[in-house]
């Protein structure tokens, strides 16, 4: 390809793609008509084509760059769907020694039309903002970010600032889901500043922020406990002349009431039945009466809470699971089984069928009162409610418990997996025991003693059942065997490390930075640069914070403890 592209020959690089491309495609539509022998022994040709296909797009990136035709490779990525991999541009980009500005040329070209490819898939640029949200790579989604808003400006923009400006040379646009996704993800990050500068971004290019963006704030300063800042947004919202929705008024209700400012949650709960209800569906309006309840409760507001619901049996909207669950939640801390009772029959009388939540809500009550046979209670009245469980609500009930942190609830979480083992019906599988594993190592509640007994007893039961290991259950015994602080802790970390290479498991970001911190705490030097090494033979580009830790190691530095 390199070849091509250094005698001018770009058309040929273009040819060579499409037909690979037909290959694959053709390959992929035989294996799902059935009309190949083997499909098992095809799926993996066919995992490889497709690997091989991706390692042929930098070359088209490049041949679009030599043509000097950016709208050309941007209608056609977005007509192909097949996104970039800036990293393998990169590295194909070394091959191209002969031509510096082409280099660069084809560097922003990649850059522009992976950005371009996110924003047409605003579900896409939300998944990969949030990824960054938990990589803590802020730089990165500053730099994605600043790309964006360099595309809606100059000569060049192929970036429409708003959908009414869509054009064949401009055929995307930040969608308002987009923009609050970005405005959430700095808050979140506790970069204010880099918030801040979205809004002047906005009002600069002519964008207006519409109710769902002020939403997705206001839902941000609940995550974060921050009454004044929803407040003064709330302002903000009445200023630019929006009229709030349900949505919109459940969030200021929410945060409010976790700020135990119930009489002002309340004005604004009344406000919303005056100016708004009877505008909204029935699914909004019900979710804000729920949240209204959920808070009044958490406050211990019970009379209050026991009005609206009243109100709600009498003329609506009509209580649903939710609002029968935040009761049940309520009454059985007060281990209060006349009402709990109560409420069960009510719920029956108006054909509710109770969830995971309800079920797993009065399990914890009966172990709270030392009723040990409180599991065996719980399916009884699951069977009285027609549900039949299976391995999706076991696992629930299981993960339910272990979030209590306690011995008892961990008991009962075990002797319902005794039942799953015994239930040809209702299998553990793997979730089922990460689940549990995830609740012995959660907040280091038990004695690491008595946590590496019961970690070893669910590991042996999934052996015998062969039950593998998955990538979130090989992480918390990682974390948990760098955090053990004998030597045997270091051992058996080693030995799940080399396991999962053994196995082939594919490691991720997560990984790296599990075994990259753990050994710097432990000032494992030798080790981490090893763990290094591997990485860069895997092919994996340190980025964010384990790309700090990569430097933390070159260094011989020890960072501050981050978990």
């Amino acid at each position: 390809m390199a070849h091509h592209i250094e005698q001018d020959q770009p058309a040929d690089v273009f040819r060579l793609y499409k037909n690979l491309r037909d290959f694959v495609q053709k390959e992929g539509n035989l294996a799902e008509s059935g009309q190949l022998d083997s499909v098992i022994s095809h799926d993996d040709k066919h995992a490889k084509n497709v690997q091989l296909l991706d390692a042929v797009v930098p070359a088209v990136v490049v041949a679009y760059a030599k043509q000097d035709a950016f709208q050309e490779a941007l209608r056609f990525f977005l007509h192909a769907g097949r996104r970039i991999s800036i990293a393998r541009l990169r590295e194909f980009l070394t091959q191209i020694q002969f031509d510096a500005n082409l280099r660069q040329k084809a560097k922003l070209y990649g850059e522009k039309v992976s950005t371009a490819i996110l924003l047409n898939e605003p579900p896409l640029l939300t998944r990969h903002i949030t990824n960054r949200i938990m990589m803590d790579a802020v730089a990165d989604l500053d730099s994605l970010y600043r790309t964006i808003i360099q595309g809606m400006e100059g000569p060049d923009a192929y970036i429409a600032k708003e959908v009414a400006g869509i054009t064949p040379n401009k055929p995307i646009t930040m969608t308002e889901i987009s923009w609050s996704a970005f405005v959430v993800a700095f808050i979140k990050c506790r970069r204010e500043e880099l918030a801040a500068r979205i809004w002047d971004d906005m009002a600069r290019l002519g964008v207006v922020p519409g109710v769902a963006t002020w939403t997705s704030l206001l839902d941000t300063y609940d995550s974060l406990r921050q009454p004044e800042n929803a407040l003064r947004a709330w302002d903000m919202i009445h200023e630019q002349g929006l009229q709030p929705d349900a949505l919109t008024y459940r969030s200021l209700i929410s945060i409010l009431l976790h700020g135990r400012k119930v009489e002002e949650a309340l004005h604004y709960f009344g406000a919303f039945q005056s100016s708004v209800a009877k505008k909204s569906s029935p699914d909004k309006l019900l979710s804000v009466y729920n949240t209204v309840v959920n808070g009044l409760l958490t406050a211990d507001q019970f009379e209050k809470a026991q009005t609206i619901f009243h109100s709600m049996r009498e003329s609506g909207p009509t209580p649903d699971l939710v609002t029968y669950n935040t009761f049940l939640t309520y009454h059985s801390r007060r281990q209060d089984f006349k009402v709990l009772a109560s409420l069960i029959e009510e719920m029956g009388q108006h054909k509710l069928q109770g969830d995971v939540f309800t079920f797993s809500t009065i399990l914890s009550a009966l172990l709270r009162v030392g009723r040990k046979d409180a599991p065996q209670i719980i399916l009884r009245l699951m069977e009285k409610q027609g549900v039949a469980p299976n391995s999706a609500t076991y696992t629930a009930i299981i993960d339910h418990q272990m979030r209590e942190m306690n011995e008892t609830n961990l008991k009962a979480a075990l002797r319902l997996l005794d039942k799953m083992e015994e239930d040809p019906n209702a299998r553990p599988n793997e979730v089922t025991y990460t689940a549990i594993l995830s609740g012995l190592h959660r907040s280091h509640w038990l004695d690491p003693a008595i946590t590496e007994k019961y970690s070893q007893e669910v590991l042996k039961r999934m052996r015998m059942r062969n039950v593998n290991l998955n990538l979130p259950t090989y992480h918390i015994l990682l974390k948990a065997y760098m955090e053990y602080p004998h030597a045997d802790g270091l051992r058996k970390a080693r030995e799940l490390y080399q396991e999962m290479k053994k196995v082939k498991v594919t490691l991720t970001y997560n990984t790296w930075y599990i075994l990259l911190s753990g050994l710097l705490q432990r000032g494992e030097w030798k080790i981490a640069n090893e763990v290094i090494v591997d990485m860069h033979l895997s092919g994996y580009q340190p980025h964010g914070s384990v790309l700090q830790l990569v430097t933390e190691v070159k260094n011989r530095r020890t960072p501050k403890r981050s978990y």
